[in-house]
């Protein structure tokens, strides 16, 4: 018995030192709100398609869990193109280490931190992820979505009423109800306002506006027409949508 103290001795003390050099869990101004600025509150905010707005610490703790289990699945972030097959500009994924911080955290117990650890907060554009548009178009009247049953795809002609060319460099597409809109697309079309020619921009949940690296742009001819493909889910509860396009020209 004598004998086998000092083992014990020397056991505990590695246990100590180790727990004492412990990478500490992560928290959720230092570690947390970072990545939620960047990757998710584009989403996760008011007026957003996401259900939830995850821009504080008491608006995010009540998630942890949920966070985990989106996480582990891989619903969130919403990017399920394979990775194997090409690399993409707007790509949604989450950055190396920035999944194993998210876990982390929940799975510490979703501490709070320091509140003088939280980064700025991000300024938001209001109604718009992209600046201020140069033209908004929207749909000419609001459509009326029943509270059930299913809805047939939509195609809403609008006049652009150009005079000339134009050249866009950034398009974004935005519901005004985005709970009833299971997807919408824009296209172009100079003939008769219907089944539109060329695709222009679109919008789902999670999707980002189309913005275009300097020195590229889309081509907007005169006199075109822009046709909204809108496809309208049912939630349970009548609604209204009118879907507009805003855009800025190069």
């Amino acid at each position: 018995m004598t004998r086998s103290l000092p083992l014990l001795a020397c056991s505990l003390l590695t246990s100590l030192v180790f727990v004492k050099g412990a990478t500490p869990a992560p928290t959720f101004h230092k570690d947390v709100e970072p990545i939620l600025q960047n990757r998710c509150q584009g989403c996760h905010r008011p007026g957003e398609a996401a259900p939830m707005t995850f821009m504080n610490y008491k608006e995010v703790r009540p998630w942890a869990k949920a966070i985990r289990g989106a996480l582990l699945t891989g619903k969130m972030p919403p990017w399920q193109a394979d990775p194997h097959y090409g690399k993409f500009v707007n790509d949604l994924s989450l950055a190396k280490g920035e999944k194993e911080t998210l876990l982390a955290w929940v799975n510490a117990g979703a501490p709070e931190g320091k509140l003088a650890d939280a980064p700025k907060p991000k300024v938001w554009n209001e109604g718009w992820r992209i600046p201020q548009p140069d033209v908004v178009f929207e749909m000419p009247e609001e459509f009326s979505v029943p509270a059930s049953g299913v809805i047939n795809y939509q195609y809403i002609p609008v006049a652009t009423h150009f005079t000339e060319d134009k050249w866009v460099e950034m398009l974004e597409v935005r519901p005004s109800d985005p709970s009833v809109v299971h997807h919408a697309i824009v296209v172009t079309d100079v003939g008769n306002g219907f089944r539109g020619e060329e695709y222009l921009a679109g919008y789902a949940p999670g999707m980002s506006p189309q913005i275009w690296k300097p020195g590229q742009a889309r081509l907007i001819k005169a006199n075109s027409t822009l046709v909204f493909q809108m496809h309208y889910t049912t939630n349970g509860k009548a609604s209204r949508d009118r879907t507009k396009i805003g855009m800025i020209f190069a």
